[in-house]
């Protein structure tokens, strides 16, 4: 596509964020680049033309090649080095391949590899979420005893949601686990209570 000229964006109405941003594919805009492709398509069918048929460069027929486990297992390594915050034709672009417009056999390659992809992200993501929750359990009496001194100091006799939610924000914590949220609440409740009548 060569170097773009206007570098504002009209999607975040900002320059555009380069390398931040997750539809940059390396070197230019995906979302630019699928634009000029479909308008190129769309050109062609008003005009009556049949789009010709991709051929396979060698960049395509490595990818045909290549097994989609392995395929998968490196998308995911690649992804997961940008925090799992990118586009997957970002990854196919560093193959030399292209995920929209490629030739046909390849869009398949593509489609199989990343439905692989996709259910090995969604383990990625619950095995992260189980980590995080365990990791919040365990801070939990801490957090416990801070939120008492907290509800203390602000003349409270018991915590209700709003409460916890504003303690939370007051030391800058945030608990994904609604449990957690909910344990943290009735136990400084109960402490409180417990107080009141000694």
């Amino acid at each position: 596509m060569g170097g773009m000229v206007n570098t504002f964006c009209p999607l975040i109405k900002d320059e555009c964020k380069k390398d931040e941003c997750v539809m940059w594919g390396g070197a230019e805009c995906l979302v630019v680049e699928g634009i000029v492709h479909c308008r190129v398509f769309s050109h062609a069918v008003t005009a009556g033309e049949a789009p010709e048929e991709v051929v396979e460069s060698e960049a395509d027929v490595k990818v045909l090649h290549a097994a989609d486990e392995d395929l998968a297992d490196e998308a995911f390594r690649c992804l997961a080095q940008k925090g799992f915050q990118s586009e997957t034709q970002f990854f196919w672009r560093s193959k030399g391949v292209d995920k929209f417009f490629g030739p046909a056999t390849v869009r398949e390659k593509i489609s199989r590899v990343e439905e692989i992809l996709d259910k090995r992200m969604e383990e990625a993501r619950l095995e992260r979420e189980q980590h995080k929750r365990e990791e919040e359990r365990s801070r939990m009496p801490e957090l416990i005893e801070q939120c008492l001194r907290w509800a203390k100091q602000n003349g409270l006799t018991k915590v209700q949601n709003a409460d916890a939610e504003s303690f939370l924000c007051d030391v800058r914590i945030e608990l994904c686990d609604s449990f957690n949220k909910k344990m943290l609440r009735i136990k400084v409740s109960e402490k409180l209570k417990r107080d009141q009548g000694a």
